[in-house]
């Protein structure tokens, strides 16, 4: 019966009201083995197209940053999936290579999430990535930091293409500098730190870096949003959407940006 079921919420059959069982099944390293890619070649057609575009591979679980625009918050965590204090769950690197051949053959591109993890991950991307041809498939990374030159170059080698997707919230580092120092937001890039990504990935023909901004974030000033507007304007609006800045690298752009110092 349904109120015998862990994290279930269902409408009672007597009453017709909606119940909610509490949430005592939280995934992690205890029972992340049960839940796995299998059989996709039965599930899904196969005719003409490849069915997925993007295919999500999940690394971790949890947060423990309390950033206030996020619904994956550490207070979210806490009250929804019973993560205490975020607890962060990082998936073992052989689960993710298992989910990785599965899909492989389904999508063109593959989707890496590390948002909620501390650290570079290049050694974690090195032990889920070698040995399995991915230099047919393109990839998305998405990321609160900029990666590290190693982290870089394992991407760009393994993968066709490769996005970053990375947080900046701002491209005014006054405005990142109060955020974080009010603990709003997870830790941010100095414009230095920004400018040496661009410049490293310059160096590659085959990588594209996004910039997620935010607008009307607390402490916003004039001054801010002029440096957005001459960021966007040195690419003409080409490749501005409503959620993000994203730079195509050519040694014009990175010239223009250089230049922004």
């Amino acid at each position: 019966p349904e109120a015998q079921v862990p994290n279930c919420v269902y409408k009672d059959k007597t009453t017709g009201e909606i119940r909610q069982n509490p949430i005592t099944y939280t995934k992690g390293e205890s029972n992340t083995r049960d839940i796995y890619l299998s059989h996709l070649e039965e599930s899904l057609l196969m005719g003409n197209t490849i069915p997925f575009g993007t295919f999500y591979i999940y690394t971790h679980l949890g947060c423990g940053r309390q950033c206030l625009y996020c619904g994956g918050c550490r207070q979210v965590q806490q009250e929804t999936f019973n993560r205490e204090g975020g607890n962060v769950f990082t998936r073992p690197g052989e689960q993710v290579r298992k989910a990785i051949r599965a899909a492989k053959p389904y999508t063109t591109t593959f989707l890496f999430d590390f948002d909620t993890s501390d650290g570079d991950q290049e050694e974690y991307c090195r032990e889920i990535w070698q040995g399995i041809d991915l230099t047919g498939h393109y990839c998305i990374i998405s990321r609160p930091r900029k990666p590290s030159a190693a982290l870089l170059e394992l991407a760009v080698k393994t993968f066709k293409y490769v996005y970053w997707d990375i947080d900046v919230l701002t491209l005014s580092e006054r405005h990142r500098q109060q955020l974080e120092s009010s603990g709003m937001v997870k830790p941010q890039m100095t414009d230095a730190e920004i400018m040496e990504f661009l410049r490293q990935s310059g160096t590659y023909k085959n990588t594209e870096v996004r910039f997620n901004l935010i607008a009307g974030l607390p402490w916003q000033q004039p001054g801010d949003i002029d440096i957005d507007y001459l960021f966007s304007s040195h690419e003409h609006g080409d490749h501005l959407d409503v959620d993000a800045l994203r730079v195509i690298f050519s040694d014009k752009r990175t010239a223009l940006y250089t230049n922004t110092e």
